[in-house]
């Protein structure tokens, strides 16, 4: 009998290293598992929301950027619109001042008073208007057109020069 007991004390004995071991063998397999799995997932989320904010931000930088681009944009339209039109000016005075076919008026052929009109409402400084009147008929065409030139000259150098220093601002 006595050798009954003792195997039924290891038997028992056994059951009870087995129970433990497999317990054990579940706290050691599932438990650090479930833990692990649950500090990954509180990472992953950390990581997300930081993910989102970076996102957030980046787009608010991107959105000021791009606002500023369609300021820059919109704005460089205007002056370019704005150069364009000083250039053909600019481009006008010149073009007019080297032109082969010039036009004037024939001073020299029309009556006293029309040409005292004439030289009231031209664009000549009253200096150039009275020698102007007191030139001899055969030679009112030759002065006019010489001082002529010389206030054409005088604007297209100041359309081009404006148009220059707009270029360089800009």
């Amino acid at each position: 009998m006595e050798l009954a007991v003792i195997y039924k004390a290891i038997a028992y004995l056994i059951g009870w290293i087995a129970s433990i071991g497999a317990a054990t063998w579940v706290a050691v397999k599932f438990i650090p598992q479930q833990w692990l799995q649950h500090k990954f997932n509180q990472q992953l989320e950390q990581l997300r929301a930081e993910n989102a904010r970076e996102q957030l931000e980046a787009r608010h930088r991107l959105d000021v950027v791009l606002r500023q681009v369609a300021k820059l944009h919109e704005k460089e339209f205007d002056v370019l619109s704005d150069c364009w039109l000083k250039l053909n000016e600019a481009l006008g005075h010149v073009s007019s001042l080297i032109s082969s076919f010039q036009q004037y008026a024939d001073l020299d052929r029309i009556e006293q008073k029309r040409f005292e009109a004439f030289v009231a409402g031209c664009r000549l400084e009253e200096v150039d208007k009275q020698d102007l009147l007191d030139q001899a008929t055969g030679h009112r065409n030759e002065f006019y057109q010489g001082r002529l030139f010389w206030y054409r000259l005088r604007d297209a150098q100041t359309a081009c020069n404006e148009e220059l220093r707009r270029l360089r601002c800009w």
